[in-house]
């Protein structure tokens, strides 16, 4: 990480990561997501990273999200509801689920 990225990196008490390029208001709760947004709005620098499937052609700024995708032409499936036993291929995509069954609604948290 370059040390302008580390002066705009600057964490305040409620865990939020705000960007502190002048005049940019933004506001994230990872560092990552910060460190992408920092780089290509102010920076104008972006990385890609593209599906290796043939014909497929989606590509995604976050490796996560890509290996989440890649979850469809693989068919893997890496979370299990422990309840009803259906199947997820993203951890969020199960959390949301699992909620549900909780009676818990996502503002609540």
């Amino acid at each position: 990480m370059n040390n302008n990225l580390d002066k705009a990196i600057n964490k305040s008490n409620q865990n939020k990561f705000k960007c502190t390029y002048p005049g940019c208001q933004k506001e994230f709760t990872r560092k990552n997501r910060l460190t992408l947004h920092y780089n290509s709005a102010h920076l104008g620098e972006k990385k890609f990273y593209h599906c290796k499937y043939s014909g497929c052609g989606k590509f995604f700024e976050e490796n996560g999200n890509l290996k989440v995708h890649e979850r469809i032409h693989t068919g893997e499936i890496t979370n299990k509801c422990h309840i009803c036993y259906k199947t997820f291929s993203s951890i969020g995509n199960y959390k949301d689920h699992e909620r549900r069954h909780n009676n818990i609604r996502v503002t609540e948290l």
